[in-house]
């Protein structure tokens, strides 16, 4: 199970179901979703090596462009039509030019933002790590891990996450430290960091979870990539005046959230309990309630709706 599963069954069990029990999904076609996707890969592809700039960013976005490419010609038709009824041409083009864009916003980000490199260094990239037993794990656990990175001065470690977000950098950097997936790899991370000599011994002393706000979609579409991050340029100049002269929350945040305590303490051990059950019972509709609201999200129905509306409802108690 993957650890994306967790905000799926907590957003909606019967979503969880469909997406990661029946294994049924459709391939995205809207530009936001891969665009975050094409940040990532082009952000892992820096911190490897971020001498080799907009190259090597590039060459790091290739794979990820790869996978969404081969998703979208899968799910074609024969007459070149996705699932949604939207030509395959055109969802190609949207990954084109998120592609494009996710690349040039890692870049400047980086550029804009750098890492102090010479008080951390990364250790781990993109490292995708496997949980299993003991600790009562049916199914194990997979993840994959943004970046982990030493401190040179203490020597002890941290884990980053990447995130970007279309609100409040300091809204969000709030709720992180109650969602169930960040706590997961923390997990995630100490068993890598036992299974390297050098580090075995090493504290794992905080998440760095690295917040971007990103502007909206719907006039990014419209944009070239030099148009784009020309508005970024001047939009974040002004941002980040606001955030020093009247407190506002800057474009770009880095919430450090401390360890403290077990990582897997009663109240994640109960839900990663809840998690295993749905990962390996019998993936019956009534078993699988939906949750209010889950349906219905930015005015857009869930793609399984047609699926609930057609099959059983699931009891509200089950879980």
């Amino acid at each position: 199970m993957r650890s994306t599963g967790t905000s799926d069954f907590e957003k909606c069990p019967r979503y969880f179901m469909w997406r990661h029990r029946y294994g049924l999904s459709w391939p995205t076609e809207t530009l936001a979703p891969h665009l975050g996707t094409f940040y990532h890969a082009a952000q892992g592809a820096y911190y490897l090596n971020p001498a080799g700039g907009a190259e090597t960013m590039h060459n790091g976005v290739q794979k990820a462009y790869q996978q969404v490419l081969d998703s979208l010609i899968d799910s074609a038709n024969k007459e070149g039509r996705l699932p949604s009824g939207t030509p395959l041409s055109t969802a190609i083009q949207k990954a084109d030019e998120a592609k494009a864009k996710g690349s040039a916003l890692a870049l400047w980000t980086m550029q804009r933002y750098p890492l102090d490199r010479g008080l951390y260094r990364p250790i781990a990239v993109e490292k995708l790590i496997t949980l299993r037993g003991p600790d009562g794990l049916m199914v194990p656990i997979t993840g994959r891990i943004d970046l982990i990175l030493r401190n040179t001065k203490t020597n002890n470690l941290v884990n980053v996450d990447h995130k970007t977000f279309n609100g409040s950098t300091a809204n969000r950097a709030s709720t992180l430290p109650f969602e169930t997936q960040p706590r997961i790899y923390r997990l995630l991370v100490e068993k890598f960091l036992k299974t390297v000599p050098q580090y075995a011994k090493s504290k794992l002393s905080s998440c760095f979870h690295t917040i971007l706000r990103t502007p909206t979609i719907r006039q990014t579409q419209k944009e070239t990539v030099a148009q784009y991050l020309d508005r970024l340029s001047a939009r974040y100049d002004d941002d980040d005046k606001k955030a020093k002269l009247e407190g506002e929350p800057p474009p770009y945040l880095i919430s450090d959230i401390p360890y403290e305590g077990p990582a897997l303490d009663f109240e994640l051990q109960q839900k990663i309990q809840t998690l295993q059950i749905a990962a390996s019972c019998d993936p019956a509709p009534h078993k699988f309630p939906t949750h209010d609201g889950a349906c219905f999200k930015y005015n857009r129905p869930c793609m399984f709706l047609p699926l609930c509306r057609a099959g059983a409802q699931g009891r509200a108690d089950q879980w």
